[in-house]
């Protein structure tokens, strides 16, 4: 849950994340840094990625958000075949892969600009104790081709 300010307590969360909600976690390769990313499976979920295209429980996602505009990035997000996930062996390749079950306790979190993300295809799945909470506004936006920042979406609410 989110962090009581000023100092390191945490007030427990309301709920879990449900598929579609913005999370706020812990990286999970470097637990000092925060993530924020789309949860687009929770515990028990079946996930799939065929051409780019998101299915979850072997439905189509229809996912208005996403962005695709960069090839140049390779998911090392790979199947161990006794059992669970190790990012050191059997390729997963980004653009699809899966079915994948995502195991009790675990989220699978995906980034909005999906081919220029690091994310659950690249280490794995979000554990629920590494999950902080939800963000609320945008409170920096950044404009790569214009190497400027967009103005217009800070304090925007998140969706």
């Amino acid at each position: 849950g989110p962090r009581v300010p000023f100092t390191d307590l945490h007030v427990p969360a309301i709920r879990d994340p449900k598929r579609g909600d913005i999370i706020v976690f812990e990286y999970p390769l470097d637990r000092s840094l925060d993530f924020v990313k789309r949860c687009v499976a929770v515990e028990g979920d079946t996930v799939e990625m065929r051409e780019k295209t998101l299915y979850v429980n072997g439905i189509r996602q229809e996912e208005a958000y996403v962005q695709h505009i960069d090839s140049r990035i390779h998911a090392s997000f790979h199947r161990n075949p006794i059992g669970g996930f190790d990012p050191a062996q059997f390729p997963l390749p980004r653009d699809s892969f899966g079915p994948i079950v995502v195991p009790e306790n675990q989220f699978f979190a995906l980034g909005d600009n999906r081919d220029n993300s690091r994310d659950s295809r690249f280490w794995g799945f979000v554990d629920r104790g590494l999950i902080k909470g939800t963000p609320l506004v945008i409170y920096f936006s950044w404009d790569r081709e214009a190497f400027a920042p967009r103005f217009s979406r800070i304090g925007d609410l998140i969706r």
